[in-house]
């Protein structure tokens, strides 16, 4: 296996600084690796994720670890995700994810890929726009 992947298959949190370097060109925001969720991917399968993603979704990192990405993303947002991640598209877009307990929230993704050993994964950074949400309402009803 390749310098980012540990014994069980799972990748090591510390290729992420590595992995998501890029995270900071080509439009999306530095902050991405101070702030925001971090969830690893193979197709739709998660295969890591940071804490600060587990604590947005409300669940236990474990928990998350082998689900289907889709199952946490309200499914009117189903064939926007899919779309994104065929084009390979590095442009951050809105989708509504789902927490444990049924609430939904918007979020806005940015994409990236990993390769490692010849497979590739997908990178995905996730940021809570709900309070930026709360404020545009507010604003527009001043």
């Amino acid at each position: 296996m390749g310098a980012g992947i540990g014994a069980a298959g799972h990748i090591r949190f510390d290729a992420i600084g590595a992995i998501v370097a890029g995270f900071g060109q080509g439009g999306a925001p530095d902050q991405v690796l101070r702030n925001d969720g971090i969830v690893i991917h193979d197709g739709p399968i998660i295969r890591e994720i940071n804490t600060a993603l587990a604590n947005l979704l409300a669940y236990e990192p474990a928990e998350l670890i082998g689900a289907n990405i889709f199952d946490h993303l309200d499914p009117a947002c189903h064939k926007v995700a899919q779309a994104n991640a065929q084009t390979l598209s590095k442009i951050p877009y809105e989708l509504t994810a789902i927490r444990k307990d049924g609430s939904r929230f918007p979020i806005q993704v940015t994409d990236r890929e990993y390769t490692d050993d010849g497979h590739t994964y997908r990178v995905t950074a996730v940021h809570d726009l709900s309070q930026q949400k709360q404020l545009e309402k507010e604003l527009e009803n001043l």
